[in-house]
């Protein structure tokens, strides 16, 4: 029996050094208490909105597409040739390809008409040059059969036949040393007697930024699709600035996909809907805030920024799932002691989670682009998931299963009192 008392003993000391831990024991103690009162409550949904709406404002005014003038240290050479560029020589800096891939007969007036009206309509965007700066053969070529010497070369010539309108351009037009220029500009097939491929040269008139240069594209895009031939727009950086029109595609799927297959994942191994929607509703949350304050903090949506958010995915999942699931598994009755027991439990781990991964990614940081993307963004996500799961979660899962006990409690005295009649 004295054995037995000691072991005892020994087992109820070991117990109270557990649970008496300061740092556990002060979650449980100190921040579940707070949590509980009900002004503590309100102010931290208050918050909750508050924060979001921040971050819904930035992620409307967030930038797509590499930033070059960022891309490099400030004291690159690259750094400071591009700000001179955007700042002194960004007007009529380089021309926009549009090519035509498809074989059309240009002899033809209505041919002749549509490729006008494409190139008018290029010439009417807001950062295009007007028709002066446009490089056109098909232009050039009408022009020259007006002209004098055009009276003589091509005499004999009847340019609405495709062959001699073909036979004119290859053997007199471009045999002048002026149109020699346009000779890449056509491509004609094996027997040269149909143009297989041509292109127009059209130039920008004035770009601020890369912001400017993803509109551009943007809109020359739209416009191409108007047609029913096949309309290809290529610029020197159009690769540079294509990320921006499809990164906003990657950010919607990452947002919508992501938030669904959480909430499914979660139902399958906690079959609590409210839980998984209120996992999902935080990952949701977390996503948008960091693209907001990502956006006042100067960083750009693109394949570097983007890769760091995927990266981060993860992390902004781990915290609230943990949360969840030891508010759901507590043992403990009511909502305020379930709080309690979560918080005690997950608070501590989160934090040392949170807080070594803002002081490690610190070891990284760089003067460069990528290193400066990565720190702000995990930074960012690392504080908005701590938010949500140490704070938001278990204020939000106390209320509403204050609310399901409050509507059991009353419903089983209704019960007992028609029992008892």
């Amino acid at each position: 029996m004295a054995l037995n008392d000691i072991r005892q003993t020994i087992e109820v000391s070991e117990d109270e050094n557990f649970s008496d831990e300061p740092t556990m024991a002060y979650f449980r103690d100190k921040l579940a208490k707070i949590l509980s009162l009900n002004v503590m409550k309100i102010t931290v949904i208050t918050i909750y909105f508050l924060n979001l709406s921040i971050g819904i404002w930035g992620a409307l005014t967030i930038n797509y597409g590499v930033n070059l003038a960022k891309l490099y240290p400030e004291e690159s050479l690259i750094t400071k040739g591009v700000k001179i560029f955007y700042n002194s020589f960004s007007r009529y800096s380089f021309p926009y390809q549009v090519v035509i891939n498809k074989t059309l007969d240009y002899s033809d007036v209505n041919v002749q008409e549509s490729v006008d009206k494409l190139l008018n309509k290029f010439e009417r965007l807001p950062y295009i040059a007007d028709s002066r700066f446009t490089v056109s053969w098909l232009k050039f070529y009408k022009e020259f059969q007006n002209h004098p010497v055009a009276k003589y070369s091509l005499h004999g010539y009847n340019m609405s036949v495709k062959e001699d309108f073909l036979d004119g351009l290859r053997d007199v037009f471009l045999k002048f040393k002026a149109a020699q220029q346009f000779s890449n500009h056509i491509v004609f097939n094996q027997n040269g007697t149909d143009i297989s491929s041509s292109r127009f040269f059209i130039f920008v008139n004035d770009t601020l930024s890369s912001a400017a240069e993803v509109e551009i594209l943007s809109n020359l895009w739209k416009i191409a699709d108007e047609f029913d031939f096949p309309v290809l727009i290529h610029g020197a950086l159009a690769p540079v600035y294509e990320q921006g029109i499809i990164i906003k595609r990657i950010i919607r799927d990452l947002f919508w996909i992501t938030s669904v297959l959480i909430m499914l994942l979660f139902l399958l191994f906690i079959p609590n809907f409210v839980i998984a929607l209120l996992v999902a509703i935080s990952v949701a949350s977390t996503i948008v805030e960091t693209l907001g304050y990502m956006s006042l903090w100067g960083v750009n949506v693109d394949m570097l920024s983007v890769m760091s958010l995927i990266l981060c995915v993860g992390f902004c999942v781990n915290y609230p799932a943990h949360i969840a699931y030891a508010y759901v598994c507590s043992v403990s009755e009511t909502p305020s002691e379930k709080m309690k027991d979560s918080l005690y439990r997950i608070a501590y781990p989160i934090c040392q989670g949170s807080l070594s991964t803002i002081l490690g990614i610190l070891f990284v940081y760089r003067d460069m682009y990528a290193c400066i993307t990565f720190v702000k963004i995990v930074f960012i996500i690392a504080l908005e998931t701590a938010f949500h799961a140490l704070i938001f979660i278990p204020v939000v899962l106390s209320f509403i299963f204050s609310i399901f006990s409050k509507y059991n409690v009353k419903l089983q005295t209704q019960v007992e009192n028609r029992n008892f009649l």
